[in-house]
């Protein structure tokens, strides 16, 4: 109960640390500042909020126009301004998308920690000592390239999460031999690929 007691708290501090890197970073950033993918994925997941199809073709990118659409989309059953039709008759457009953008960074921030927390989770399904994965996570924490896709809207994160859940599914097949974990496994895999196709050459890491 105190190691489990233990793990908790660890996650917490991890995930207060993302939290708070993240809320400092974007509070005075607007969301037109990093004009490469920023606007282009909040525009697109309002579509798919409001019920038409993403425009953006340049890579699939779909997982990370669902997840947060279904997020603005959920956000729109209690709140004004979070439909395409509604942000666009607004009086202060500049101001709703900017809400956009700080939700967009926000579940950016759950996707890090999870995760983190996934990598945590796998290595103790590969029976890895808890001491080695603690330090694998702390690494992945402060890894350069996990702030750059805690301050960036990209979709290599989504895929990187979705990558890291049919993994540890599929080692839970493995030790439990029950295929319902297999399915999910491919379910996971198939949306990781969604959101970015590179993924799949980081499924050879399976032959390992």
């Amino acid at each position: 109960m105190i190691n489990l007691r233990n793990s908790y708290f660890f996650f917490f501090i991890i995930f207060i640390y993302f939290f708070s890197l993240n809320y400092f970073q974007s509070y005075h950033q607007h969301w037109t500042s990093l004009a490469d993918q920023d606007p282009v994925i909040i525009y697109n997941s309002l579509l798919i909020a409001s019920g038409f199809d993403q425009e953006y073709r340049d890579h699939p990118a779909y997982s990370t126009f669902l997840v947060l659409g279904g997020v603005y989309k959920f956000l729109s059953l209690f709140f004004d301004n979070f439909n395409l039709e509604q942000v666009f008759k607004s009086e202060n457009i500049d101001k709703n998308f900017q809400n956009l953008f700080y939700i967009a960074r926000f579940l950016n921030t759950f996707y890090l920690f999870l995760s983190s927390y996934l990598i945590y989770r796998i290595l103790q399904e590969l029976n890895i000592k808890k001491i080695i994965s603690v330090v694998s996570v702390l690494i992945f924490t402060f890894f350069l390239a996990s702030y750059e896709v805690l301050y960036l809207l990209r979709s290599e994160i989504l895929s990187i999460l979705l990558f890291l859940f049919s993994i540890y599914y599929f080692l839970k097949a493995i030790n439990s031999s029950k295929a319902f974990y297999i399915i999910l496994t491919g379910i996971f895999f198939c949306f990781s690929m969604l959101a970015k196709i590179q993924i799949i050459f980081l499924y050879f890491i399976l032959i390992i």
